[in-house]
């Protein structure tokens, strides 16, 4: 799917026409694939131009607000520092952010929401983090109570702050400038008592965690309490998201401790355990993830997928085996099943078998051409002596949309495909 630039443009042109084409576009960005294109990307300026001029200072309210909305919703790691390099956007959104109009509250929760959306880089989070007030702006705005007319503020602030915080320089400013981590805190101990509580506050706190092992130590200097309310999250009558998110942070905290914490929650077992894979404590991992396939009604095929990997880091390659192929027959039709047996049976040197279930792979995931298959196919057919075929995938593989895809601590999943190959024929692919 392609966007036509000038007739989506010409359209934008029409105050009739701006918002019926913005919901089109916002439609379009809900169920575009994660591992495609952006649909705005920088070869669409007439588009980018026409959604730029209706921030204005002179535009109306109601429009700027659909602008803003539209921005956030078409943004993606590939197009966001070319968004925010833009002069009307930031001035916008800094205008917006930090002189707020009292009378028009909800510009202000837009211009918080597309900001949030654009931290989808590195370079993107570090030109935001630099700005001078924001990020105290921001944790104000955070500790202030929720304003009647916009119930969505908290929630949009909590997003952006957790969006900034993804990266190691970021969220060490985060934690060192601000009093980020007790205003959280607060608003945890508060958000407990109540059903409805925005999971954005608790991932905020994760990402602080997940991206700098610094954040751990100072953390816990700015709060000593956070770790008895984090513990709070982990009974059964919680919300078994918040149990997810809880779990992770309290493991990256202290593993030794946490580890020992029986646990009777399916997601947060798979949540420790992708910790300790990260912390390399892989039997530990294993231990979890055994309890949460065990305990699944679902039969879930990532469980499998899970063991799958946590043996092959522990060299039992029989046993990755045996759960890879219980994958398979979970999902015959999931391309990422055969993927992950594909990429154990190279490991295990089975070149010939691991061609085939690459292949089968690819098939199934067409149209889309995946990294991750192309990248181990090409080093498959080196090791076989297919050189041909070896750098036509290799050729794909260096032009795939995987490369698109977010750089996000809290999406990472367990995966044999993210593995790097040994470099062949001049290609380094990771």
């Amino acid at each position: 799917m392609d966007l036509d630039d000038q007739s989506c443009a010409q359209l934008l042109e029409e105050k009739e026409t701006f918002i019926k084409v913005c919901g089109a576009l916002i439609g379009m960005s809900w169920v575009w694939d994660l591992q495609e294109e952006p649909i705005l990307t920088i070869h669409k300026k007439l588009t980018h131009e026409r959604l730029v001029n209706m921030l204005s200072p002179k535009a109306p309210a109601e429009l700027k607000i659909v602008a803003l909305w539209a921005l956030s919703s078409l943004a993606h790691s590939a197009n966001c520092d070319s968004i925010l390099d833009n002069v009307s956007v930031r001035k916008t959104l800094l205008d917006a952010i930090l002189q707020p109009d009292k009378s028009d509250i909800k510009i202000h929760s837009f211009a918080i929401l597309c900001l949030g959306k654009l931290a989808q880089s590195t370079s993107a989070r570090i030109k935001i983090a630099s700005i001078e007030g924001l990020i105290d702006t921001l944790v104000s705005a955070l500790d202030m109570d929720e304003p009647e007319d916009e119930p969505k503020l908290k929630t949009r602030v909590a997003y952006a702050l957790s969006r900034i915080a993804l990266d190691e320089e970021t969220s060490l400013k985060l934690v060192n400038s601000t009093n980020l981590v007790s205003v959280l805190v607060r608003h945890l101990e508060a958000t407990q008592r109540k059903e409805n509580f925005p999971i954005e506050l608790i991932t905020c706190l994760r990402n602080l965690v997940d991206a700098n092992k610094k954040n751990r130590a100072l953390i816990l200097t700015h709060n000593s309490e956070i770790m008895a309310t984090l513990e709070n999250f982990l009974h059964d009558d919680n919300d078994e998201e918040m149990q997810y998110e809880a779990i992770r942070i309290l493991t990256y905290m202290d593993p030794e401790k946490y580890n020992k914490v029986p646990l009777n929650s399916i997601a947060a077992r798979q949540s420790r355990g992708h910790v300790n894979m990260e912390l390399k404590l892989y039997k530990e991992a294993l231990e979890d993830y055994e309890l949460a396939d065990l305990d699944d009604p679902e039969n879930d095929h990532l469980h499998k997928l899970d063991k799958c990997f946590a043996k092959t880091m522990l060299r039992d390659y029989s046993g990755a085996l045996t759960c890879a192929d219980r994958a398979v027959d979970v999902e015959p039709t999931n391309p990422f099943c055969w993927q992950e047996r594909g990429v154990l049976k190279e490991l295990m040197g089975n070149y010939e078998e691991a061609l085939e279930d690459l292949n089968r792979a690819s098939k199934l995931a067409e149209p889309v051409d995946d990294y991750e298959i192309l990248k181990h196919r090409a080093y498959v057919n080196f090791k076989l002596g297919h050189e041909d075929e070896a750098c036509k995938d290799a050729e794909k593989a260096l032009l795939a949309p995987g490369h698109y895809l977010i750089t996000d601590p809290g999406y990472n999943f367990i995966c044999l495909g993210s593995l790097s190959v040994p470099q062949f024929l001049g290609y380094d692919l990771k």
